[in-house]
């Protein structure tokens, strides 16, 4: 035997043990590759809005990411999202609505988007939303600035329950006389109270029979420090067959049936001041932009399904309409119609506390269920 030689089974180990090496070098090189391509985060949008009392700046984005604000000065905050790449035209976004002076995208030494503000006492709060994915500051006028990176798990802290109608509006009227402006009193009332005794802080744009305009609705609501809105209806129809639950977010009408309950919706709008057709279609006409309208579907699924389960009444859907209570809200917003007042059978459940009880508990058991899983997945990793 040539001892100067290597066994063929030496040989045939040497190989087979070379050619994972070579393999494992070629994965760890493909994980790195892979690695960076998706560590890019693409910009795709850039948009603000000015509200009385703060300035909100939405970054959109392509995925999730992890993102960091600074105060970096009196005047500028900065937001850092590793690998942000941008595919806008555009850099710079002149605001200048007493707050905000301009948001910048700058690309050295890495891309970074710059707030600058004006002069004075101000505070900031960023958080984040997942569909579609990006990142949200809100700049305030402050008497003390203290900086904030709000927390997912807090978020759904402060619930608006939104009885509909009251005072001189009436609502619909069932065949006995019921009146709708009663019945989503009570069923406020309810999902207050078992709202409350799940730990949630509910306000209640009315607790009484009192007239409150839309207007006073939405702004009541945003100065509550609002994080999810629910107005409660009850529908009706001139036949009086028609029954069923259905839940609304803001969005364009989505058939002629929805266009006929948001008609009839807004239509109190003209039992307020200085109300008049036109200023009707304007509000109308600004509905549509809404930050919140993947939430509140979201919102409006929810609820849906939870009341399947648990009414024999037909499930009508998720619909969408331009609802005047719904503009302008600052959070998930939806407006539910629990059934049919024009309905005789329907009206009789309204008036049996057991069944505005089991609507209550649903309609608040989906507001839980929302709470849970928004926490869980809403959130980007910071």
């Amino acid at each position: 035997m040539d001892t100067g030689s290597i066994p063929v089974t030496s040989t045939k180990f040497y190989m087979v043990k070379n050619t994972r090496f070579v393999g494992l070098i070629f994965l760890f090189l493909l994980f790195s590759f892979l690695s960076t391509v998706s560590a890019e985060i693409r910009l795709k949008d850039i948009r603000y809005n000015s509200y009385p009392d703060k300035t909100r700046i939405v970054a959109e984005i392509d995925k999730v990411s992890r993102y960091k604000a600074t105060k970096t000065s009196s005047e500028t905050i900065v937001l850092n999202v590793p690998g942000l790449h941008s595919i806008l035209d555009q850099s710079s976004w002149p605001i200048n609505d007493g707050l905000v002076n301009n948001v910048l995208l700058s690309y050295t030494p890495t891309n970074q988007i710059t707030i600058t503000l004006e002069k004075g006492s101000w505070s900031y709060n960023v958080f984040s939303l997942r569909s579609p994915p990006r990142i949200i500051i809100d700049v305030f006028k402050s008497a003390s600035a203290v900086e904030t990176d709000q927390s997912p798990s807090i978020f759904l802290k402060t619930v608006v329950i939104d009885a509909g109608h009251g005072g001189k509006d009436a609502g619909a009227v069932g065949p006995t006389g019921l009146k709708e402006k009663t019945v989503t009193l009570d069923m406020a009332e309810r999902v207050r109270k078992y709202l409350q005794d799940s730990g949630v802080q509910v306000v209640l744009t009315r607790d009484s029979d009192e007239f409150v305009s839309l207007q006073k609705r939405v702004s009541l609501a945003n100065k509550s420090g609002v994080d999810l809105f629910l107005s409660i209806h009850c529908n009706a129809s001139f036949s009086p067959r028609a029954k069923g639950f259905e839940s609304y977010f803001l969005s364009p009408a989505s058939d002629d049936i929805a266009r006929a309950v948001e008609a009839v919706e807004n239509s109190v709008i003209m039992l307020e001041p200085n109300s008049s057709d036109k200023n009707t279609e304007t509000i109308l006409a600004d509905l549509k932009y809404t930050e919140y309208r993947t939430e509140s579907k979201m919102l409006a699924k929810t609820i849906q399904s939870r009341l399947d389960k648990a009414l024999s009444s037909p499930n009508r859907g998720i619909k969408s309409a331009l609802f005047y209570v719904l503009k302008g809200l600052e959070a998930p917003a939806v407006l539910v119609e629990i059934g049919f007042i024009s309905n005789p059978s329907e009206e009789r459940l309204f008036e049996s506390d057991n069944y505005k009880q089991l609507l209550a508990e649903n309609i608040s058991e989906s507001i839980l269920q929302f709470k849970k899983e928004f926490d869980i997945t809403a959130g980007f990793t910071k």
